[in-house]
């Protein structure tokens, strides 16, 4: 399958062009981060996306690590699901970067973040977001491998589908309309 025009993913931070890009990155043989990163420094297509100054690439970094502590603690929760007789327990993120309006993300604790409408609105958001951002990859994967994800495809759309009933009912159980925030 050739590719006919490369472009960039919906909310990418990159601004130059995703065409001279995904050029670029298809002229290397299946390259490790570390050739790519080689290549960018003699290679403008690519290079432009790196700050080359020391000073903003080291306060990029650690700003990336941060937000990679934020999104790493977890904790245990054990709940019971009907029809089950062992509790299912699962590792939750302790906490979630939400913006709320606010120019900059911040860093707030998960419970907190679930029982404030505004950053649930957020998070319901941002998880429907990647639910049908994934249904649409595994059906161009389906269509690429000639359905070989047909069934997944399916339960993608349901997945999706059961998101948007289920954040449309208040705790009452009675119908009402939540804006999903868009990705």
């Amino acid at each position: 399958m050739s590719i006919k025009e490369y472009k960039w993913i919906d909310g990418t931070r990159f601004k130059g062009i995703a065409q001279e890009v995904g050029e670029a990155l298809a002229e290397m043989d299946d390259p490790t981060t570390d050739e790519i990163l080689e290549k960018a420094k003699g290679d403008e297509r690519l290079g432009q996306h790196f700050p080359w100054d020391e000073a903003q690439a080291a306060q990029n970094h650690w700003i990336s690590i941060a937000e990679a502590l934020g999104r790493s603690v977890t904790y245990e929760v054990s709940f019971q699901e009907s029809g089950k007789t062992e509790p299912t327990v699962v590792d939750v993120r302790a906490f979630q970067f939400v913006t709320a309006g606010k120019e900059k993300k911040s860093l707030v604790a998960t419970t907190k973040a679930l029982s404030a409408a505004e950053y649930r609105e957020e998070i319901i958001g941002g998880l429907r977001g990647r639910l049908a951002s994934l249904s649409r990859e595994i059906k161009v994967y389906e269509y690429m491998s000639k359905k070989h994800f047909t069934k997944a495809s399916k339960y993608a759309d349901k997945a999706v589908e059961q998101l948007d009933l289920a954040t449309n009912l208040d705790t009452d159980g009675e119908s009402k309309q939540v804006p999903l925030a868009s990705i």
